[in-house]
């Protein structure tokens, strides 16, 4: 039996929309979809959101030069993505790798042009992009990187054992459940023979 729409909705997980604000896009994007007989591109929704009383204007940047901004940052992050710098070996061996890569450090601020309590400098972590070039010749960089990369790696290693012993009981299950059904049929066996 095929299951059911319903009027409910709720966030997708690990997107910015509440569900709270699911509640009031979902019926406004399936009025769309009404009105547009399915066929909905994105610029349609960009044009309906464009009404100030639409319940889907606030999810949207209207503001111009904030939204270009915006737009010019996700594609500097695509571009960054795309491309890969070779680096050549002694033996003759080329790997390629990402011509930037990510380092949290540790940066002086200075808040409001303030001097500095008590004489010291405030400093806040900032994630930055530096080029591999760039990380061969910096050394604190580059064990920060190596750092965060054997940290990265660790939690890698930690949800992988996890898996595995899952795994693992996962297989138990099946041999147990193929014992059974091994027990069953003999016993089945048996009282045939009764």
């Amino acid at each position: 039996m095929p299951g059911t729409f319903t009027n409910q909705f709720r966030a997708k997980p690990g997107t910015p929309v509440t569900s709270q604000k699911a509640r009031v896009y979902g019926p406004e994007l399936l009025r769309i979809a009404r009105k547009y007989q399915g066929n909905v591109k994105t610029e349609d929704i960009v044009n309906e959101a464009s009404n100030p009383n639409s319940p889907i204007h606030d999810f949207f940047n209207w503001d111009i030069k904030s939204a270009a901004h915006s737009w010019w940052k996700q594609q500097a992050r695509v571009l960054e993505n795309s491309v890969e710098i070779g680096v050549k070996f002694p033996n003759g061996t080329m790997v390629y790798v990402d011509v930037f890569e990510s380092v949290r450090v540790q940066v002086n601020v200075k808040y409001n042009n303030e001097e500095p309590k008590n004489g010291k400098t405030q400093t806040k972590q900032q994630t930055v992009h530096v080029t591999y070039k760039d990380l061969s010749t910096d050394r604190d960089q580059s064990y920060q990187l190596a750092e965060h990369q054997i940290k990265s790696a660790i939690e890698y290693l930690n949800e992988f054992v996890k898996l595995v012993q899952i795994s693992t009981k996962i297989n138990n299950a099946t041999k147990v459940h193929k014992m059974a059904s091994s027990m069953i049929t003999q016993a089945n066996n048996i009282l045939n023979l009764i």
